[in-house]
């Protein structure tokens, strides 16, 4: 249920133009698996953040504002991982 307004806007409501951009060139190059690569990255970010301090409802609220909680360093070094 989270992971489907992430795919139908490609992750554009998600984070600032400039990641958006460098995401959606990394899928045409990759295809279209690669939407679920970045899914797991933000995922993993998230978890690496906060794992800590967070329960289920934590995480999940986490995930929809990744836009606060990831910088572009942090997606593009995770999605090499």
């Amino acid at each position: 249920m989270l992971l489907h307004p992430w795919f139908t806007t490609l992750y554009a409501n998600c984070f600032e133009v400039d990641i958006v951009a460098v995401l959606w060139d990394q899928t045409f190059y990759f295809g279209q698996f690669h939407l679920f690569r970045i899914g797991l990255a933000i995922g993993q970010i998230i978890e690496q953040k906060y794992k800590h301090q967070m329960d289920e409802i934590d995480a999940q609220v986490y995930m929809k504002e990744a836009r606060k909680h990831i910088t572009q360093k942090e997606m593009l070094d995770g999605l090499k991982a």
